[in-house]
């Protein structure tokens, strides 16, 4: 295709106008959104557990870990002996 060449598609496309939203659809999609995060926010304010809750969480999964690492050194102590390495 030339520059020369007139294709009647592009040439009806080039006369549209440019959409332009009304202010019922602006108003509707601004609704939609709000409505949108209003409703993350409740859910997250639902789910939300209090600062005490949480630190007990972190404190028992500690709790947890450090016995899971005394458990291990003490299996790989038990196993050292039983195989005369220790």
């Amino acid at each position: 295709m030339t520059l020369d060449d007139m294709d009647p598609v592009l040439m009806l496309l080039a006369g549209l106008r440019a959409p332009r939203p009304t202010a019922a659809f602006e108003d509707r999609v601004r609704r939609r959104c709000h409505d949108a995060i209003g409703q993350q926010v409740r859910h997250q304010q639902l789910h939300a557990r209090p600062l005490v809750q949480r630190t007990a969480d972190v404190a028992l999964v500690g709790v947890l870990c450090g016995y899971a690492m005394v458990a291990l050194i003490e299996a790989t102590q038990v196993t050292a002996r039983v195989l005369g390495l220790h």
